[in-house]
């Protein structure tokens, strides 16, 4: 499930391949068609790294890894100012 990602992402260009040489020999609307597979595959993509990206940020929330002290202060740091905006948005979902 870590490289779940990478592997949409190989095969993405391996459909993009196989369109390509489908859209040269065989016809050209096979490479339009084979196009659409691709920004499936990169949106499937995008959705498991998202997805991967805020479990971790749940569990730190969950487990109060997430430390809210000073951010009172005018000097936080953006790392803190970072996780603040996104718990927030954790709690929305």
């Amino acid at each position: 499930m870590q490289f779940k990602s990478l592997w949409l992402l190989i095969f993405s260009w391996l459909v993009g391949l196989i369109g390509l040489l489908l859209g040269l020999f065989v016809e050209p609307i096979w490479f339009a068609r084979f196009g659409s597979l691709i920004v499936l595959l990169g949106a499937m993509s995008e959705y498991t790294l998202l997805h991967n990206e805020l479990d971790v940020l749940y569990y730190a929330y969950q487990n109060n890894a997430l430390n809210f002290a000073g951010l009172a202060t005018a000097h936080a740091s953006k790392a803190l100012w970072n996780k603040l905006f996104t718990s927030c948005l954790l709690l929305k979902r």
